[in-house]
């Protein structure tokens, strides 16, 4: 049987003393072990038990040691207040402080490493001058030399690590491929696996941020969260398997359940709700909030859709505007649209659709105000009719079926406003227009044009007229003159006979 080796520093003895070697039994059966007590003048309260532990602290200033297993604290000379249990625990250190290893070769390599903590067989192994760092459990850290203020718990979590610092990894092999990386925050199964060099990430999550290698500054909370994210910067998810494909995306934020799920490379997308920008892979500076919202966005730009289900057609339009419940534009592709209003529906580009057919009235304190700038236009011409096409359309009063009100309205005809712009070759015009629930419109802005130039041809027609009274007028004068000569003349001749 091999025979155990066992110092044990007693206070205020001042002779080395060797006793005979015996047999210690535990109970009556159990044999604990062969043991040899040896007495160092300068001890002061250390306990070493185990073949060579602490051999080398005799005549030394190490105090406060306890050392169980064999060769742990072996090489201790100066280490003070160090705890070490299991075989090689702290073997090769020699003046780190306040150390504590529990676990076959935990802190195995720590020289002058300070105020550690390892917890099971092989933690922090090679650590040799890292400081204030805590792993638990098998493999912990277990390639850390020089990082500091680490924190791992789980199996082979942060076991890459090297020189990182101020890492925290929760969980199995959490952050188990960090080396450099410092200021992560890591907990859930594979959380941050993958990462190596990238800095100040938060993890929160089975395998959330798993992949990440070099991408810093980003949060996932969530299973699977930011996943496959591997150099993207700066982005925040939130919710089951949001931003789960975000490879090099950089500042996007993702709150809810598969939100952004598909983001490859799509930047600076503010996303708040369950499945919204879901399709989104290279779609950039898009917010969408609410339930669905953008949810078939593939790589359209600079959207903005507010409201469950808000612009949920749009896959590769830009520059969309959605605001209210079920808002949307009619095709997937239009530019600059905005719909406003509970079921809103804008079905072309450049076009602004307020409220659905529902909506009864649109108002507000003051007139509104069309842009009317002539550097905004172009092909400027002089309409050419004007009071034959007054005259041909049919004013009308009536009632809105959707009116709850019932009130009487005054206006036009759609179908019979387009007949009489066919009649005057102005049917390019414009004034018609068609909604998404293909209902016809009018603009109704477009007739005070026409009714100026009917206005003006009418004027003209009165100046004529007033012309041809005026003519008129004058040769009545100059007929009456002629025909008062001409009695003067009868007159005269009368008399003249007589």
């Amino acid at each position: 049987m091999k025979k155990a080796f066992v110092i044990i520093s007693l206070i205020q003895i001042h002779l080395v003393h060797a006793q005979t070697p015996r047999m210690v039994v535990e109970g009556n059966s159990r044999i604990v072990g062969l043991v040899d007590i040896h007495v160092a003048s300068t001890d002061t309260s250390s306990i070493y038990v185990g073949n060579q532990s602490g051999i080398n602290t005799i005549f030394t200033s190490a105090r406060f040691n306890t050392a169980f297993g064999s060769q742990a604290l072996r090489s201790n000379t100066g280490g003070m207040n160090n705890t070490a249990v299991g075989q090689n625990s702290l073997k090769f250190n020699t003046n780190g402080s306040h150390n504590t290893g529990v676990g076959a070769q935990s802190l195995m390599e720590n020289t002058t490493g300070a105020s550690n903590t390892a917890v099971g067989r092989f933690s922090l192994v090679v650590n040799t001058i890292g400081q204030r760092n805590t792993a638990v459990g098998h493999g912990t850290a277990n390639a850390n030399t020089n990082g500091n203020d680490n924190t791992s718990l789980g199996n082979l979590s942060l076991q890459a690590n090297t020189s990182g610092s101020f890492n925290c990894a929760i969980g199995s092999s959490v952050l188990g491929s960090n080396t450099n990386g410092e200021g992560n925050v890591a907990m859930g199964v594979g959380a941050l696996d993958f990462n190596t060099e990238g800095n100040k990430n938060t993890a929160f999550g089975g395998a959330s941020l798993a992949v990440n290698t070099t991408g810093s500054f980003n949060t996932a909370s969530g299973k699977e969260s930011l996943r496959n994210n591997s150099t993207g910067d700066f982005n925040t998810a939130v919710g089951f398997e949001t931003l789960i494909f975000n490879t090099t995306g950089v500042q996007n934020t993702a709150v809810g359940y598969v939100a952004l799920r598909s983001n490859l490379s799509g930047s600076h997308n503010s996303v708040l709700g369950s499945e919204s920008l879901f399709n989104n892979t290279a779609g950039g500076e898009s917010t969408a909030i609410g339930v669905a919202a953008l949810i078939s966005n593939s790589t359209g730009t600079s959207n903005t859709a507010i409201g469950n289900h808000s612009l949920d057609v749009n896959t590769t339009g830009s520059n969309n505007t959605a605001l209210g419940h079920n808002s949307d534009v009619s095709v997937n592709n239009l530019v600059n649209a905005t719909a406003i209003g509970n079921g809103a529906i804008v079905n072309a580009s450049d076009k602004v659709r307020i409220g659905n057919t529902s909506v009864t009235v649109i108002e507000g304190n003051v007139a509104f105000s069309p842009s009317s700038d002539k550097r905004l236009k172009e092909d400027i011409k002089t309409i050419d009719f004007g009071l034959e096409f007054i005259a041909d359309l049919r004013p009308v009063q009536y009632h809105r079926i959707n009116n709850p009100e019932h009130s009487l309205e005054l206006g036009l005809i759609a179908q019979e406003l387009e007949t009489t712009l066919d009649k005057y070759d102005a049917d390019q015009v414009g004034m018609i227009g068609q909604s998404s629930d293909d209902l016809l419109t009018v603009r109704y802005n477009d007739l005070f044009a026409v009714l100026i130039k009917a206005v003006q041809e009418y004027r003209k027609k009165n100046i004529d007229l007033k012309k041809d009274n005026d003519l008129l007028k004058s040769q009545l004068i100059r007929m009456d003159k002629e025909l008062s000569d001409v009695r003067t003349q009868i007159s005269t001749s009368r008399a003249a006979q007589d």
